[in-house]
């Protein structure tokens, strides 16, 4: 491969590995959750609480936005397990009503499936994790959302494939959670779950498509094979 080409964010492939190493040696990503698109909470939920696991409902909400907003969502986070480190579901379903919501929105483009997957940031401060992330092209679309009660820091990437339509995802969430389970066993807030649905509802009403890495800036002779 030519170490020269320059990629995503502007670097060479030796600039890369200068970085790269600096994430492999201070950071590590655990999966925390997923959300997933549903035309019906009630069965998608069912499935998770009633057939597959007992998971048990750690936070809820019947609407996330404002009651005037033109659209919403409704959630909730259920739990696999009570052994420390247990995965989280969360579905999410659509509600419509002047506007489009953005879980609509989604179902319309690519069908029912995974909204985002979030991915919980050890290590370093996730701050620190974005400086280095964003030189290496990674394109985020939220700012970093604080919960000053639980100390949950989170934000959310641009879509993550090449999707013709890429307001509709599916995006990446990039969390970090100071007390994980220590003080704060429910891990959701219904703070930041508003934050990020509003962030996410102005990115699909702008229309401006942004994809998580500028795919065509990749070196053409990169091969994954090869590493």
């Amino acid at each position: 491969m030519d170490r020269a080409h320059v990629g995503p964010g502007g670097l060479n492939e030796a600039e890369r590995d200068l970085l790269l190493a600096e994430l492999w040696g201070t950071f590590t990503l655990k999966l925390d959750h997923a959300a997933l698109a549903t035309q019906s909470l009630r069965e998608t939920a069912y499935l998770f609480m009633r057939a597959l696991q007992g998971g048990q409902v750690t936070y809820k909400s019947h609407d996330v936005n404002d009651p005037e907003a033109p659209s919403s969502m409704k959630t909730v986070a259920i739990q696999l397990g009570k052994m420390p480190g247990a995965g989280y579901i969360a579905p999410v379903e659509g509600i419509d009503r002047k506007g489009e919501s953005q879980v609509s929105h989604m179902i319309k483009c690519c069908g029912e499936g995974i909204q985002h997957i979030a991915l919980r940031v050890e290590g370093d401060s996730i701050e620190a994790y974005r400086r280095i992330t964003e030189r290496l092209g990674v394109r985020y679309i939220t700012p970093i959302l604080y919960d000053d009660r639980s100390r949950l820091l989170q934000m959310f990437t641009g879509s993550l494939f090449r999707s013709p339509n890429p307001a509709a995802g599916p995006f990446l969430e990039l969390n970090q959670r100071l007390d994980l389970f220590d003080r704060d066993p429910t891990h959701f807030h219904h703070a930041t779950v508003q934050a990020l649905y509003r962030c996410m509802e102005e990115f699909q009403e702008a229309g401006k498509p942004i994809w998580i890495l500028d795919f065509d800036a990749i070196p053409p002779d990169w091969d994954p094979f090869a590493e």
